[in-house]
């Protein structure tokens, strides 16, 4: 339930971002978001995904997909892209 984690204004306020932030069923997460395994031990999950090999699985997972639908949506070969900024939040 968090309650080791968070205060009840922390609560408060997550769920008012996602309420706001258009997070819905239909969202999409790195599966690095939600790695622990039913019976593992929550630290141990999160030791386990959010590290760098989390943040590389998520920038597989999420942008490369993303880049191959724009490259094919804008008829843009890989070649012809000379630079490519992306942001993943473990890299930060």
């Amino acid at each position: 339930d968090g309650g080791e984690c968070f205060t009840a204004k922390s609560l408060q306020f997550q769920e008012k971002i996602l309420r706001t932030s258009s997070i819905s069923e239909r969202s999409l997460f790195p599966p690095s978001i939600f790695r622990e395994e039913v019976g593992q031990d929550a630290v141990l999950a999160e030791r386990d995904s959010l590290c760098m090999r989390g943040a590389r699985e998520e920038a597989e997972c999420m942008m490369f997909n993303a880049v191959e639908q724009l490259l094919e949506a804008t008829h843009v070969a890989p070649h012809e892209v000379s630079i490519l900024v992306v942001n993943c939040s473990l890299f930060c």
